[in-house]
């Protein structure tokens, strides 16, 4: 549980506490201007938080720490360093939560200038502000911010964790057949869910670059006949033609995230199975290509 709690994954979720402010938000709800060149970025990362954090700039003015995270939906800034970089940050929509697993926030909406990763900008950013720290549920040193579904759906992006490097494609990649094996995926809003194997036991997932570790549910955990997991980790993780060994986890209920999904759901594949690979999404043919 120490490793989750430090450093936390989370499925977006939003409520309102009043309810004449309840509405279904859309995952695409704003135009993005963007001009991107056809070419690859690439980005030194340090996964030894368990996350994939890059720098980003916002505003073209404050340099932060951000998270690419697959379990978010939109561009996450945290309160205080919002304010840092000087964006005026609307008081009156504190009905507006968001939740993650470890804790929750109020959100507020806001429209940036721009935001970039290395030599990558966009510009008109639809960004949602939240406490961070409340989020993660401790006392911590989280990212500043997550980088989220709609923008990482708009590259092909590869991380390649055993060198600790990140490829963003911003056209579309060509491999040899031979040099990757697919994973095929559904994507249920903004998140990636595989079918994989568990000790032989099948069970749904969603994968995450934001979890420090792989969970399971109680519920899982009861599948497999184990109680104790302090320590342990489990023998193996069979994902297609991918099989991974002495993978440590953690139990975690995943009832805190909204949704008819969260209750079909297993767990988290996190840093702690995606450590040993070199990876590439594409969202386009929902594939995962793990890199031989």
């Amino acid at each position: 549980m120490r490793y989750f709690s430090r450093y936390f994954s989370r499925y977006f979720s939003r409520y309102f506490s009043n309810a004449i402010n309840a509405r279904v938000l859309p995952l695409v709800v704003f135009a993005v201007s963007i001009g991107l060149p056809a070419k690859t970025a690439r980005f030194p990362f340090d996964p030894s938080r368990g996350l994939v954090e890059v720098e980003g700039t916002l505003n073209g003015a404050l340099v932060g720490r951000f998270g690419l995270d697959t379990g978010a939906d939109l561009l996450y800034i945290d309160r205080e360093f919002a304010r840092r970089a000087g964006v005026l940050i609307p008081e009156n929509e504190q009905g507006k939560i968001v939740r993650g697993i470890a804790g929750q926030s109020h959100v507020a909406t806001k429209q940036i200038r721009s935001f970039a990763i290395g030599d990558e900008r966009i510009y008109n950013v639809p960004i949602e502000i939240i406490d961070m720290q409340a989020l993660a549920g401790i006392d911590g040193n989280p990212p500043d911010g997550l980088i989220g579904y709609e923008a990482l759906r708009r590259f092909y992006v590869t991380i390649d964790y055993p060198n600790q490097k990140i490829d963003l494609f911003s056209f579309e990649p060509r491999y040899d057949p031979n040099s990757v094996i697919s994973v095929l995926f559904d994507q249920v809003g903004h998140l990636i869910v595989v079918k994989c194997e568990v000790e032989g036991e099948e069970m749904k997932m969603f994968l995450d670059y934001c979890a420090s570790h792989t969970i399971l549910t109680p519920q899982a955990l009861e599948k497999l006949g184990r109680r104790d997991t302090e320590g342990q980790s489990l023998e193996n993780i069979t994902l297609g033609e991918i099989v991974a060994s002495d993978i440590p986890f953690s139990v975690r209920k995943l009832d805190n995230l909204a949704g008819p999904l969260m209750a079909e759901l297993d767990g988290i594949l996190g840093y702690s199975f995606l450590r040993r690979y070199r990876v590439t999404i594409d969202y386009k043919r929902r594939q995962l290509l793990f890199h031989r």
